[in-house]
């Protein structure tokens, strides 16, 4: 047992050189392989220890952000947490390898995991999901069919049906792989014809080779509007990054402010050419625009100044709680001032609120960087913003299918996700 925790752990660390700065992501279906043949051959609770040691070796690496800028204890935290579910996948393989159609069952395992975790707890922790490892996979097509579920399954059946080729080939040698694997009440061995192994093969190249030739569904109904929109991006910067960023919130609204006026000033010195949009990141403004003056009036002379719609990402008070705040993106016209807005539906807990507050609060002090709570939003970010119609989303919303799914079906034809990446600056 403790060879196959060994090689669980190994496993894990497979899987987290898929994802960036390595972004190898060829190594994902091999880590899949070795969590399929670690954990076949044993009961439900071996396989949860299995699971859960390859969630180790995934998720200790994977968030170390958070433990570099937040603490250790953030980051082995989350990652011992996140790290049981991987436990149910451990568990799941298992039993499902004792049945005649493992091959086909293990990848629906790993996604049903997903679907757990993307859920509970805290509305889902979705570090680390399969399909994110793809995005430079020719398995991404995938997703255009079923989003990363599908990209999920995809990659995961590549990797059993490995773990299937390589047993078959482990039973013709006589390895020991394929012995510790048969014995008592466990799944035998794959021997047989070698085209048995030849359909295997046959089938990884068919899934990895499918999508080259899948063709990007457009069903539904077209949407009036232009083929293409010219688009102003404004990153303004930080004076420092790490937790106490937003320390500096009017410099930081300045220096999205000046950026924005330096973009109209190259456009009228035909330096640019002239944007019909322009988009501002998430906490762009954390100063309340509608309840301070002269951040209203340095937003609304940018968009004067550039003479387009401007998104604003903004910190915005609860008119009715001043304990509560919400994470919104703004229509800004040049004419008529703030408009519609989106406001962030999906939030991360212990880092925009706090659950369970009354008691952790008193318990660690680090809480206190996190005064107001932020509150989700209900509706999606389907939003008007010059000549087009934009599907919105902030930060953490992108780890979550449905985000961006309901705001393209509320009408976006542009995908915008607003982000402030300014506390985890150089991790």
């Amino acid at each position: 047992m403790l060879l196959r925790l060994l090689v669980a752990f190994g496993g894990g660390l497979a899987l987290w050189l898929a994802f960036p700065p390595t972004s190898a992501w060829w190594t994902a279906p091999l880590a899949v392989a070795v969590l399929t043949l670690t954990a076949r051959g044993l009961g439900a609770w071996g396989g949860f220890a299995v699971g859960t040691v390859f969630g180790l070796g995934l998720y200790l690496p994977l968030l170390n952000w958070l433990s570099v800028v937040i603490g250790p204890d953030a980051g082995i935290g989350l990652a011992v947490g996140t790290a049981l579910f991987t436990g149910l996948i451990g568990a799941g393989t298992a039993l499902v390898t004792r049945l005649r159609w493992w091959v086909l069952l293990t990848p629906a395992v790993w996604v049903l995991s997903e679907a757990i975790r993307d859920r509970v707890p805290f509305d889902g922790w979705t570090w680390g999901r399969l399909g994110f490892s793809q995005d430079s996979s020719p398995l991404l097509p995938y997703a255009s069919l079923a989003g990363v579920p599908l990209l999920t399954y995809a990659a995961a059946l590549v990797g059993t049906l490995l773990a299937w080729i390589l047993l078959w080939f482990a039973g013709r040698q006589g390895w020991p792989v394929a012995q510790a694997v048969s014995a008592d009440r466990r799944p035998q061995p794959v021997t047989g014809p070698a085209s048995r192994a030849a359909v295997a093969v046959a089938a990884v190249a068919a899934v990895v080779l499918l999508p080259t030739v899948l063709s990007v569904p457009t069903a539904g109904e077209r949407i009036a509007g232009p083929s293409e929109v010219a688009v102003g991006v404004v990153q303004g910067g930080v004076p420092r990054a790490g937790l106490d960023f937003n320390a500096q919130r009017r410099a930081v609204l300045d220096n999205h402010v000046n950026q924005t006026l330096a973009m109209a000033q190259d456009v009228a010195a035909g330096r640019a050419p002239a944007p019909e949009v322009v988009l501002w990141p998430e906490n762009a403004s954390d100063i309340d625009p509608y309840r301070n003056a002269d951040a209203y009036a340095a937003i609304d002379t940018a968009a004067k100044a550039v003479g387009v719609p401007i998104l604003v990402g903004a910190v915005v008070d609860d008119p009715d709680d001043p304990t509560r705040v919400f994470n919104e993106g703004i229509v800004w016209d040049p004419v008529t001032g703030p408009g519609d807005s989106y406001t962030k539906r999906f939030l991360v807990p212990f880092g925009e609120y706090v659950p369970f507050r009354d008691v952790l609060a008193d318990l660690i002090s680090r809480f206190d960087r996190i005064p107001r709570d932020f509150v989700a939003g209900t509706e999606p970010g389907g939003l008007d913003l010059g000549p087009t119609r934009i599907a919105d989303a902030i930060c953490f919303d992108v780890a979550y299918d449905q985000a961006l799914r309901d705001a393209t079906l509320d009408g976006g034809r542009m995908l915008v996700v607003q982000t402030n990446n300014a506390t985890y600056n150089g991790t």
